[in-house]
C-alpha cells in the first residue's frame, strides 16, 4: 500500500519528541497491514525495504520465521536488536525526512516483545486483534504451522480450524500478558473489527497513544486507508461454527468478541 510521502497538513512542531520505537504485530491476518499503513500516514518510518503487507524485510531475526516449520521461534538476540536499530536509525535519518519517530510491522513481533521492550525503553507496541472465529476460518494460518509447537499446538489436530483458533487464543493471551507486564501504558491492543466498523474513533485513539497531537486532515486521510473486507463476520455462514466447543467459544467471548451462529 502505498503512502504518501509528504502530506501537506503535517505539522512536524505537533509531534513528540521521545516516543519509538513504534511496532505493529498480531496474529497473521489480524489486519496489520492496514494498521502499519495507517501508522506509516501519521509520520511514522517503517523503512524503505518492505513487501505488500507493509513487513519490515530487514527485522531482526527474519530468516528464521520462513519456514513451513521452524523449531525455532523469530525470538531476536542483542545483538541483532542492536543492529537493527542502527540501520533504522541511519535509514530513517536518511530517508525519513517526513517522519517524527522510525518502527517496523511484522506480525510475530509478540513473540520477542519483552526483548524488544528490554532494548527499547521508549517502546510503544501496536498488537492488532481480530475475532478469533473469522481467523480460525483464514487462509493465513502461517503462524499456527510454524509456531504452534511453542504453545503444545499441532497444525490440523484435531483440524485446522480448532487449531487456528487454539494458537489464536494462546498468542494473544502470551502478548496481552507480556504487553501489560512490560509496557504498561506503551501497549496499545487495537481491535480490527472495531476499526472496520467504525474508523475514525479507533483512528483518535491510536493517534492519542502515540502522543500525537493530530490534525483532523491527518486523521481523515488515515481512515480513508480502511476498508470493509468481505471476510469480516465470515464464520457466521460456516457450519463447521458447529463443531467448536463450549470452551473454545467462551475463549473467543473473553477477548471481547460476541459469538453468533
Amino acid at each position: 500500500m502505498a503512502i504518501p510521502r509528504r502530506l501537506a497538513f503535517f505539522d512536524m512542531s505537533r509531534t513528540p519528541s521521545n516516543v519509538g520505537p513504534i511496532a505493529v504485530g498480531g496474529v497473521g491476518g489480524s489486519g496489520t497491514r492496514v494498521v502499519a499503513a495507517i501508522v506509516r500516514q501519521m509520520g511514522v518510518f517503517f523503512g524503505d525495504n518492505l513487501n505488500d503487507e507493509n513487513d519490515n524485510l530487514d527485522y531482526p531475526g527474519l530468516e528464521r520465521s520462513v519456514g513451513v516449520r521452524a523449531e525455532s521461534a523469530p525470538f531476536v538476540t542483542a545483538e541483532e536488536m542492536a543492529a537493527f536499530a542502527t540501520l533504522m536509525q541511519s535509514r530513517f535519518e536518511r530517508g525519513g525526512t517526513d517522519s517524527w519517530a522510525w518502527g517496523w510491522k511484522n506480525p510475530p513481533t509478540y513473540l520477542s516483545l519483552s526483548d524488544f521492550a528490554g532494548h527499547f525503553p521508549s517502546l510503544r507496541y501496536v498488537h492488532v486483534i481480530r475475532n478469533g472465529l473469522d481467523m480460525a476460518f483464514s487462509a493465513n494460518h502461517n503462524q499456527v504451522r510454524r509456531w504452534g509447537h511453542l504453545f503444545g499446538i499441532s497444525y490440523g489436530k484435531p483440524s485446522k480450524s480448532r487449531s487456528a483458533l487454539a494458537y489464536w487464543v494462546a498468542a494473544n493471551d502470551l502478548a496481552l500478558a507480556q504487553g501489560v507486564r512490560v509496557l504498561g501504558e506503551r501497549f496499545h491492543l487495537l481491535v480490527f473489527d472495531e476499526l472496520v466498523e467504525e474508523p475514525e474513533p479507533v483512528v483518535w485513539k491510536l493517534a492519542e497513544f502515540l502522543e500525537l497531537n493530530a490534525a483532523p486532515e491527518m486523521v481523515a486521510a488515515a481512515v480513508d486507508l480502511v476498508g470493509s473486507p468481505p471476510t469480516v463476520g465470515r464464520h457466521r455462514d460456516r457450519r463447521a461454527m458447529k463443531k467448536f466447543g463450549a470452551d473454545e467459544l467462551a475463549a473467543v467471548e473473553r477477548f471481547g468478541f460476541g459469538v453468533k451462529i
